[in-house]
């Protein structure tokens, strides 16, 4: 269990984490709104969002429970 754990963690890292964080919430809950994040942040490009949900997936990462 600690090694999926530590794969979901590993995919965060790859990015700014609060920005990579609501990104997941967006893409799971299908609200793009989370996605978005205040000054100084910056929201992950379109590449970036995309290697992410695929290394989540991968890592078996999901959140089931905000699917719409």
């Amino acid at each position: 269990m600690q090694r999926a754990l530590d794969r979901v963690r590993a995919a965060f890292q790859q990015y700014p984490m609060i920005a990579a964080l609501k990104h997941a919430i967006a893409h799971w809950s299908r609200d793009p709104e989370w996605a978005r994040v205040r000054a100084p942040l910056v929201e992950l490009t379109a590449a970036q969002s995309k290697a992410l949900v695929a290394d989540l997936v991968a890592a078996g990462f999901s959140m089931h429970n905000l699917m719409p």
